[in-house]
């Protein structure tokens, strides 16, 4: 018994085919153009770079530029502030008593 392929099966898979070349293709590509960005003063992890260039396009990494000790510090106050909401009885939305953190 011999089976028959009809032309939209055919297309579909050439379709297909291309599409998952051209992506290898630019993949790779992007591999290859991916570069570094290291700000003075900043060093990069084998897991966390600040920035990453490909082509003109720059990737940031969302960094905060804060300690491990600043983000604690900032943590502890905003944590002060929320206690101080929750006791005075805290009901609407005012941004003013945190500004200072």
């Amino acid at each position: 018994m011999r089976r028959s392929f009809g032309f939209a099966t055919t297309a579909a898979f050439a379709a297909s085919l291309s599409t998952t070349l051209f992506a290898g293709t630019a993949l790779a590509q992007a591999t290859a153009a991916r570069q570094q960005v290291i700000p003075a003063g900043q060093s990069a992890s084998p897991t966390l770079t600040p920035g990453i260039r490909v082509g003109n396009m720059l990737f940031a990494s969302g960094q905060l530029g804060m300690s491990a000790d600043d983000v604690f510090n900032a943590y502890v106050k905003k944590n002060e502030v929320n206690f101080q909401r929750q006791e005075s009885g805290y009901v609407t939305k005012d941004e003013a008593d945190s500004k200072h953190i």
